[in-house]
């Protein structure tokens, strides 16, 4: 409809122009009936005419009898009043029913971000049909805002639901809450050390009593008790020297970090006031660990050079990189690489007593499936392929297998040549062993010694291995500790060693500095730090000192504040981390700006929390509180102990406590600044 006046498009029901003013007469004509279609209604008396043959009856249906329940009556009219609606009307209906849904929905839940988005969209979709209505007028060329306004309210329906994801964010922490629930006496227990999932990458701690905070093929985290220092410097000497964690060392009085070369990644915190060790060990992450195809061949074969051992009546030639010796009956094992890798070589030859068995490679070569069996029993967790090599002076079979030595946790390859000796009845064996994290690959050099066996032919240059001497101690261990190391080096040359090394380990008491903490003895490439007085040692074993070495308190060993500053424990900027199974998570407390800072690092998540100090101190304990949305949760963050800034505990909305503690500031501060700041 049309207003007269000023030909404004109207709805059909308004009285009144909404843009003029003008008052809308009815010009709809009333209906003349017309008198004549209306057909005489007969009485009684009147005859009712026939029907005709030719039109058919029509039978009244049986449904028009029966009474519409009230359903279908609503049903109707709705169906009548929705088809009655224009697009606009419609839509509009669709949105104001969607959106008062939302607002149910949000208020059940406690929503008060969405129960505020909903609001707007109520509120939009009203102004919409009031210029609609005509209430809020338009100019007709302005009547798509209507559109505009409603679509708006609409499109705000993304972050409306969106919000309901907001408000259960909460910090990650390292620990399990069933572990948190429980006190120290309950979860200290004692532990057989080979029931540790990844027991066979670190050493066995010298206590038994720990705490199981975390067991599994991705990450160990054990808290160990009855600790003394001395027992916390000698575990991490094992850690570096039998375990082979010298990669990105760094090590402080009661803090040890290092990766070994297979990537796995071991932190040691120990706490001298509880004697407790805690430790952490990460496994390695994707080809961390050099694949044995990407090595390199050892190439040290040089016959100008080698060294020619005797060998039952052969002579075969060894390079000279083999060098770190261990005797063993017929003959002798030597390293090329150890701490951690091995690269072992053993040259041996047995004689057979059993007069009966054929000491030839026939021989050898009829009872092959049976060596194959010893082999894998012995020396091979594996044999996995077998060739005959006939040089045209010996003749015997090269075994290839895999190795794994449940102890160590080493694996790697093997080779084992074995031929026969048969003038004196000798079984001649060559093996090369190397684990599969070794520098170099050493089986082009092995086939080589292997090509380089002859018989003997009265060569003067041949030579044999000399018997060593042997050494008695005349002092046990303890007599050194606390001993110059100097007066202690001068006892051990008078006892006929000649072969030393110095080491040192760092402490913080000045008057300790060059007195012996302990000694070890190497013999055969294996250290023995616990020696008594008789003990018989070999004449060319290495003694190591490992004197303390005075190391001053540094002033930043906390952070970035000097100790008595720190002391206060309300002034000054603290960082703290703590690593967990993949990443590390990161404290910064900022007194100056009044600010603590929560982010982690390494598992892919760009943000970092910043909240208000509320009150408190360090040394007391400081209050932090998230609010996000309708929820909110608060934690506090406090010294372990009072006036020991290099300890952080956070404790939890719950009452759950976490271990945290102090890193460097500037590279906290470097990762902090490259996150997204989120205000909370």
């Amino acid at each position: 409809m049309k207003c007269s006046k000023c030909g404004a498009e109207l709805s059909v029901d308004m009285k009144f122009c909404s843009y003029c003013g003008h008052k809308i007469e009815a010009t709809t004509p009333p209906s003349v009936v017309d008198e004549t279609a209306i057909p005489p209604v007969p009485n009684e008396e009147s005859e009712v005419p026939p029907i005709p043959d030719d039109e058919p009856v029509r039978e009244t249906s049986k449904a028009t009898d029966v009474p519409k329940s009230l359903a279908d009556k609503m049903k109707e009219k709705a169906s009548s009043k929705w088809s009655e609606l224009s697009t606009y009307g419609k839509v509009a209906t669709v949105s104001i029913s969607a959106f008062a849904l939302l607002f149910l929905v949000g208020l059940l839940s406690g929503k008060t971000a969405a129960v505020a988005f909903v609001v707007v969209q109520i509120a939009l979709a009203v102004v919409s049909i009031l210029m609609h209505k005509g209430v809020i007028k338009l100019e007709q060329k302005k009547l798509w805002l209507k559109w505009l306004v409603l679509a708006i309210a609409i499109l705000l329906t993304v972050p409306n639901v969106m919000s309901y994801s907001r408000g259960t964010k909460k910090p990650t922490s390292v620990q399990k809450p069933s572990l948190a629930e429980q006190s120290d006496e309950d979860r200290m227990e004692q532990i057989d050390w080979k029931n540790i999932t990844l027991s066979n990458i670190l050493p066995e701690p010298q206590s038994n009593m720990m705490e199981v905070l975390y067991n599994g093929e991705d990450w160990l985290n054990v808290n160990v008790h009855d600790i003394s220092e001395n027992d916390y410097l000698e575990y991490v000497r094992w850690c570096k020297e039998d375990y082979g964690f010298t990669v990105d060392s760094e090590s402080f009085d009661d803090y040890f970090y290092a990766i070994n070369s297979d990537g796995y990644c071991v932190t040691l915190f120990y706490d001298g006031t509880s004697k407790e060790l805690d430790i952490n060990l990460d496994t390695p992450s994707e080809n961390i660990a050099e694949e044995p195809e990407k090595r390199t061949e050892k190439n040290g074969f040089d016959s100008a050079s080698n060294e020619v051992y005797n060998l039952a009546g052969y002579t075969v030639e060894i390079p000279k990189y083999w060098n770190l010796e261990n005797k063993i009956n017929g003959g002798f094992q030597r390293y090329a690489e150890t701490s951690g890798k091995v690269a072992m070589l053993q040259v041996t030859a047995q004689q057979d007593n059993d007069e009966s068995y054929p000491v030839t490679f026939d021989g050898l070569m009829a009872d092959n499936e049976n060596m194959i069996k010893v082999l894998e029993s012995t020396a091979f967790s594996e044999v996995t392929d077998y060739e005959v090599v006939d040089t045209g002076l010996i003749k015997g079979i090269l075994y290839k297998g895999t190795v794994m030595d449940e102890d160590s946790g080493l694996s790697g390859y093997g080779e084992w040549f074995t031929f026969a000796s048969e003038e004196d009845r000798n079984w001649c064996t060559l093996s090369m062993v190397q684990s599969d994290n070794t520098d170099y690959l050493y089986t082009s050099d092995f086939m080589k010694m292997i090509m380089s066996i002859k018989p003997i032919e009265n060569n003067p240059e041949t030579t044999t291995e000399p018997e060593a001497s042997t050494i008695v101690l005349t002092m046990c261990e303890d007599d050194f500790k606390g001993m110059n190391y100097k007066e202690a080096e001068k006892i051990f040359r008078d006892m006929g060693f000649a072969s030393f090394e110095h080491r040192t380990v760092d402490t913080k008491t000045e008057s300790a500095s060059g007195t012996i903490c302990y000694i070890e003895i190497t013999e055969c490439f294996i250290g023995d730090s616990d020696f008594d007085k008789g003990d018989e040692y070999d004449a060319d074993s290495t003694v190591t000192f490992f004197t303390y070495k005075y190391v001053a308190p540094s002033p930043v060993s906390y952070s970035t504040n000097d100790l008595e500053t720190a002391k206060k424990g309300n002034t000054g900027v603290f960082s703290y981390k703590s690593r967990g199974g993949t990443y590390d998570i990161y404290w910064i407390i900022d007194f100056d700006e009044g600010y603590v800072y929560w982010f982690t690092d390494g598992n892919g998540d760009t943000t970092c929390d910043r909240l208000s100090i509320e009150s408190g101190t360090l040394n007391d304990v400081v209050v932090i509180t998230y609010h996000d949305g309708g929820s909110s949760w608060s934690y506090g963050l406090h010294f372990k102990w009072q006036n020991q800034p290099d300890h952080l505990i956070m404790q939890d909305n719950d009452g759950f406590t976490y271990d945290y503690y102090s890193t460097n500031l500037n590279s906290a501060l470097r990762i902090r600044d490259s996150k997204t700041i989120i205000e909370y």
